[in-house]
């Protein structure tokens, strides 16, 4: 029962790895998916337009950058986060893209 467990757990862990890596939900995954088919039947890639990479769409998720990233992401935060989580860097532009409707944008 406990190695069951352990290895549900270790199957979870790495999903979520995964999506960081690739900058997606859940519901990303899927939806990105359908597109990729769809991309695919027509002869095209389908690319993710937040997917930055794996190093910076970790640094996106996790709000670290500088020389020790890689560490400081584990550890407990004295600064408060960069943003609002309502506005995301896309791969084509430097300007955050904002998700939902007018009414997220304006905090209402």
């Amino acid at each position: 029962l406990t190695f069951s467990i352990f290895v549900a757990l270790c199957i979870l862990w790495w999903w979520h790895v995964y999506l960081v890596l690739t900058a997606q939900t859940t519901i990303d995954y899927y939806t990105f998916r359908e597109r990729r088919q769809e991309a695919a039947k027509r002869g095209e890639t389908y690319r993710n337009p937040y997917d930055l990479g794996p190093v910076k769409n970790w640094q996106e998720v996790f709000d670290e950058t500088g020389r020790y990233w890689w560490f400081m992401w584990a550890l407990p935060r004295l600064a408060p986060h960069r943003g609002t989580g309502l506005y995301f860097t896309d791969k084509h532009s430097a300007v955050p893209v904002s998700l939902g409707g007018s009414s997220m944008t304006r905090g209402l």
